[in-house]
């Protein structure tokens, strides 16, 4: 995109194409990160039923990312951060963001269908942890 096609786009659109790319780029990382991988012997892979992502419209800086006992769930957290806790890097290692990854925020929830959400609850913390990576 061209400096002076940027220029043209009215605030809506700006906002528009922010959110899209968000999604596009966020979506994948978070089910990459939490889409959990098959157990060996389970006969089929874990995954969501269902994600949404929100821009998070508080001006606080509070940032909140859990794993749940049936998704995953994060508020107030920008694409860069969303990035580095799905990769597990430090922040550092992100380059060549553009600006907005820092500054907009969001809200994520992903939850997974009823039958995995099941097979999760039967599994320890740490066998859960295990599956999600």
């Amino acid at each position: 995109m061209t400096k002076g096609a940027a220029q043209k786009l009215d605030l809506a659109r700006k906002l528009l194409l922010s959110g899209v790319l968000s999604l596009a780029v966020t979506l994948p990382i978070v089910v990459g990160r939490y889409g959990w991988q098959q157990e060996s012997g389970s006969g089929s892979a874990l995954r969501y039923e269902v994600a949404s992502i929100k821009p998070y419209k508080s001006a606080d800086n509070f940032v909140k990312m859990q794993d749940t006992p049936d998704g995953f769930s994060s508020t107030g957290g920008s694409l860069e951060e969303l990035i580095v806790a799905a990769y597990q890097v430090e922040d550092n290692r992100v380059l060549n963001a553009p600006s907005w990854s820092r500054s907009e925020r969001y809200v994520v929830q992903a939850k997974a269908d009823a039958a995995v959400a099941e097979q999760l609850r039967k599994l320890s913390p740490e066998e859960r942890n295990r599956a999600r990576r």
